[in-house]
């Protein structure tokens, strides 16, 4: 099952990006971390970035660590 990006801007509705990330966790997260940081650099505040699988959340990125490093 592909990755898809949840983005929850700082302001704003938690929106889905519009194209999967592949399969594999690790270019997924890659990926999203990008687009977070790219986001922010780029004035569109972002608080958190997440990797959704089917309807649940399989890892969220705030930034400075993936939830599942905790």
């Amino acid at each position: 099952m592909e990755f898809v990006l949840s983005i929850e801007p700082v302001e704003g509705a938690t929106f889905q990006h519009g194209f999967h990330l592949g399969t594999d966790a690790k270019v997924a997260r890659d990926i999203a971390a990008e687009t977070f940081h790219a986001r922010n650099k780029n004035n569109m505040p972002t608080r958190t970035v997440a990797l959704m699988r089917g309807s649940k959340m399989f890892d969220c990125y705030d930034g400075v660590s993936w939830s599942s490093e905790y």
